[in-house]
């Protein structure tokens, strides 16, 4: 994923209250007191608020901040947070999408608009990872304020590389250097044509199968079609995984919950890189393999479900 253009202080130090001064919010409605007073009740060590030490304002742990002033303590601990106001904005939306208390759907779509604006380069998904709304929802935020924001032919990915906005072109020569190199790799093909590896999968896919190559895939393969999946795809973003989970682990409304400890480790068992996965997967014997991947299936759809319903519930908020 694309970083900000800063350099966090991993220090994590301890500052008077009475130095801090509230910052730029994201909050539009400002704190939550029903937020605060819990976390003054919970009676454990509170992450640390992000604080820029040129101004000494609060970047991101407003509620935090009024919840020590609540148990009457004196200092707080902080990370100091080196970065344009651009980035500390970024960031302090970044932090409530995966910790916290997550920001109102008004507020996600705004800073969603602001991104935009200020990082044209980003694409839809990089955006839509850091405000908690779906790409979609972002790719309409950027339709809206098209003439308002600079263009740009190339958007950054969320793993750090520039791709051409509109791949139709690339689309076309992947199938030009597929129909060539038949036996060629996903990421030959992605390198040739200047695509993702899961576009170039999407498009061998669609020239195997004697479809348009340049079309989306839309639900389900032709009758008839090789329903297998190919298992030379880049492998799942673990490290991302890893650091979202990091964050989450800090949130004392998850940590001292039945309910968000459990999740968590259901999440965790999930960090595994795909090479490793490939590895327990072949030593599995073979007359267990459909049943497997069924159960695989089974597992994949309620995590989908899990997402949808979360997704719904940001949606109401």
């Amino acid at each position: 994923m694309p970083t900000l253009r800063v350099v966090p202080d991993p220090v994590v130090t301890t500052v008077p209250i009475d130095t801090l001064r509230p910052g730029e919010q994201v909050r539009s409605d400002g704190e939550d007191e029903h937020h605060v007073a819990m976390l003054a009740e919970c009676g454990q060590r509170l992450p640390p608020v992000l604080v820029d030490p040129a101004t000494m304002r609060v970047i991101d742990g407003m509620h935090r901040l009024s919840a020590a002033r609540l148990r009457g303590e004196s200092h707080v601990d902080v990370e100091f947070f080196h970065g344009t106001s651009t980035d500390a904005f970024i960031a302090a939306v970044e932090r409530n999408t995966v910790q916290g208390l997550p920001l109102s759907r008004k507020d996600r779509l705004s800073a969603a608009a602001r991104i935009v604006a200020s990082r044209p380069q980003w694409s839809n998904r990089v955006i839509a990872a850091k405000v908690g709304l779906s790409d979609k929802t972002v790719a309409a935020v950027r339709q809206r304020s098209s003439s308002d924001i600079p263009q740009t032919n190339v958007r950054l990915g969320r793993d750090g590389r520039a791709r051409p906005a509109d791949i139709s072109a690339g689309r076309k020569r992947a199938a030009e250097f597929i129909m060539d190199n038949p036996q060629a790799s996903l990421r030959e093909i992605a390198a040739a044509a200047g695509i993702a590896v899961a576009t170039a999968r999407d498009v061998r896919i669609k020239v195997q199968d004697g479809v348009d190559p340049v079309g989306r895939r839309c639900g389900g393969r032709p009758a008839g079609g090789d329903t297998r999946r190919r298992t030379d795809d880049a492998p799942p973003d673990v490290a991302e995984l890893a650091r979202v989970l990091s964050q989450l682990r800090t949130d004392p409304t998850l940590r001292f919950t039945d309910a968000g400890r459990m999740v968590l480790r259901l999440l965790d068992a999930h960090q595994v890189e795909a090479r490793n996965w490939r590895s327990l997967l072949d030593r599995l014997p073979a007359h267990c393999v459909t049943r497997l991947a069924d159960a695989a299936r089974n597992c994949a759809q309620t995590w989908q479900f899990v997402e949808s319903y979360l997704r719904d519930r940001t949606v109401e908020g």
